[in-house]
């Protein structure tokens, strides 16, 4: 005899059984490579199979095969999070995301299933975060984790648990529902003034980045930009280069990439006097890349070590 289910939840589809026996559900799913809205269908001998095989297909879709979503935890879904889901993140600031996880956020709440997460044990977490202060303490120094280091927390929390709802991993964000620990104000920078420029300029002076420090000092390049540097984008009419790239740690090795955002690409000039010094490096690589092979510095590194690779 046909039998028809009790009315399901929406976006779970229709579930009911037909005429030779077999249970089958059916149930929509949006894929994002076609970009268009599919329709599934699986099949069972019995209601409870049939439902569980479509959660299990739901999660395949989703990308989450090999976790079990019932009793998958927080820490779990953070690190499925940070690796499939973030693919356009600079490798510096995934692996500032994975620090800022493994040091405060997977010790306190790591280990709660993410269906059973609530709002109050987010607050623990930030208030234990506010009493406890930095990992490694410095005895007579203000100890409290920084204004910037609680925002990093906050939105690696609840961009994760934000994708978890849109994946029907969990109901709510109860994330958004803590009040988040407040975090020490950043130390306000200064310049240097002309006498503790000089006192640089002198302990620099002779060391193989000498010019790199010079820069630094000069143009306000960040650390990554400046090893990050390459001759293909000096204009050597213009005396100019330009800022796009950016060297980072990519898991133990060098990584060339983009700079953080686009706004921090420009072109800095320079004096004829810098030209001049880049110009001798240039020459340098050149003679270098002659005698050992084109793969000696392959990106043409302005600032390398003495095998060609980067700092």
């Amino acid at each position: 005899m046909h039998m028809k289910a009790k009315k399901r939840a929406k976006g779970e589809g229709s579930l009911f059984q037909r005429p030779n026996g077999m249970w089958e559900a059916k149930f929509p799913h949006y894929d994002r490579k076609i970009r268009k809205k599919r329709r599934y269908s699986v099949y069972g001998r019995t209601q409870e199979e049939v439902i569980e095989k479509r959660r299990l297909k739901i999660e395949e879709l989703n990308g989450l095969v090999g976790l079990n979503v019932n009793q998958v935890t927080v820490g779990q879904w953070i690190d499925e999070w940070i690796e499939k889901y973030q693919p356009d993140i600079s490798e510096t600031t995934r692996k500032n995301y994975r620090s800022i996880i493994c040091t405060y956020i997977r010790p306190r709440i790591g280990n709660i299933p993410l269906l059973e997460l609530e709002w109050e044990d987010v607050q623990f977490m930030y208030n234990d975060i506010e009493a406890s202060g930095k990992i490694k303490k410095i005895e007579g120094a203000d100890n409290r984790v920084s204004k910037q280091t609680v925002n990093i927390i906050e939105t690696v929390l609840n961009r994760s648990l934000d994708e978890a709802v849109k994946k029907k991993l969990m109901q709510e964000n109860v994330s958004r529902l803590a009040t988040k620990a407040k975090g020490k104000e950043p130390t306000k920078r200064r310049a240097l003034k002309d006498d503790e420029q000089n006192k640089l300029y002198e302990a620099i002076a002779g060391h193989p980045l000498q010019l790199l420090f010079e820069l630094y000092l000069e143009t306000g390049l960040r650390r990554g930009e400046g090893l990050g540097l390459t001759f293909d984008n000096i204009d050597w009419e213009k005396n100019s280069i330009l800022i796009s790239m950016s060297l980072s740690d990519g898991k133990g090795k060098p990584l060339l990439g983009g700079v953080k955002t686009k706004a921090s690409e420009r072109t800095i000039r320079l004096d004829p006097a810098r030209m001049d010094q880049l110009r001798e490096r240039y020459s340098k690589l050149i003679l270098e890349q002659q005698r050992c092979s084109k793969d000696f510095n392959p990106d043409n590194l302005i600032f390398y070590n003495a095998i060609g690779n980067g700092y």
